[in-house]
């Protein structure tokens, strides 16, 4: 799958996309920027998807007549992923805003509960409990040009996650929500890399 390149300005200069759309809003005094007339820049982003659980076979050996057994199981996971990025120009706003999202799985199986509180189960559905967002003043060079990437991208890829030895068996203690923690940050690790200015610091899991 190709992975899409957000528009840039391109004016001859070296531009970090990275460190401009992780710009802190920290910074941004509501007393310096209420009624002020002015470029914001305005990031949104959010994640969705599905997964069931699979089984991994060994194959079963002639020689010695040994029945397929499964070698592993793991979630086959479908995910969505997009981002907004916006400049709008001549515009006024409050303050600057950083809004969080909170990652959540809805489990469905033997060994799951609503919200992922005893890890994955057989399958299910995670999502983002809201928009994340970021709002600040737009990023310029010396030449006026914007730093600042704006564009929508949307990617849908599937990932394997969820690893553990044998059948899935509850009572093997794999399916935890510890081990769910670990999947999930491995997961977003993967999402700007299909979009390329998903903030992973606006995602709590």
């Amino acid at each position: 799958m190709a992975v899409p390149q957000d528009s840039f300005p391109s004016d001859g200069e070296a531009i970090n996309p990275v460190a401009a759309r992780l710009q802190p809003t920290g910074g941004c005094e509501a007393s310096a920027v209420s009624g002020v007339v002015q470029d914001w820049y305005i990031h949104t982003q959010g994640i969705n998807g599905m997964y069931e659980r699979k089984n991994q076979w060994r194959d079963c050996n002639e020689r010695t007549s040994v029945t397929p057994t499964v070698e592993y199981n793991y979630t086959d996971n479908n995910v969505t992923v997009w981002t907004n990025d916006v400049i709008m120009t001549n515009t006024t706003f409050s303050a600057c805003a950083q809004v969080s999202q909170s990652l959540v799985i809805q489990a469905s199986g033997a060994c799951s509960s609503v919200n992922g509180t005893s890890g994955w189960g057989e399958n299910g559905l995670f999502l983002t409990s809201g928009e994340g967002m970021i709002l600040r003043p737009a990023i310029k060079n010396s030449a006026g040009v914007y730093l600042d990437p704006s564009g929508y991208c949307i990617q849908t890829f599937n990932i394997n996650l969820s690893k553990a030895p044998g059948a899935y068996d509850c009572s093997s203690g794999w399916d935890t929500l510890a081990n769910t923690k670990v999947d999930l940050a491995e997961l977003v690790s993967q999402l700007p890399t299909y979009c390329s200015t998903f903030n992973p610091v606006l995602l709590n899991i």
